[in-house]
């Protein structure tokens, strides 16, 4: 079984690749999401970690709604490099 973002996961990856590495916004809107490279995957990561450090923690170093909504992007992103 083939997985996919929600409407509101693909939302916010677009927002976050728009503002952080706006090279591969056209790889997100275009491409199966699993025929991404391992390079462009971990450019992606990439954006998504520095994203979450800067929007995703709160005053008090804890994790915010929009954090845990980045958490998710990442461990999708990236599960295809971890299983090679």
């Amino acid at each position: 079984m083939k997985q996919s973002l929600k409407p509101d996961q693909l939302q916010l990856l677009r927002e976050i690749i728009s503002a952080r590495c706006p090279s591969l916004l056209n790889r997100v809107d275009t491409a199966n999401l699993s025929e991404l490279s391992r390079e462009e995957r971990q450019v992606i990561v990439s954006a998504l970690g520095n994203e979450f450090a800067s929007s995703g923690v709160g005053d008090n170093s804890d994790i915010n709604q929009r954090g845990f909504q980045i958490e998710e992007l990442i461990d999708f992103i990236n599960l295809p490099n971890l299983k090679k």
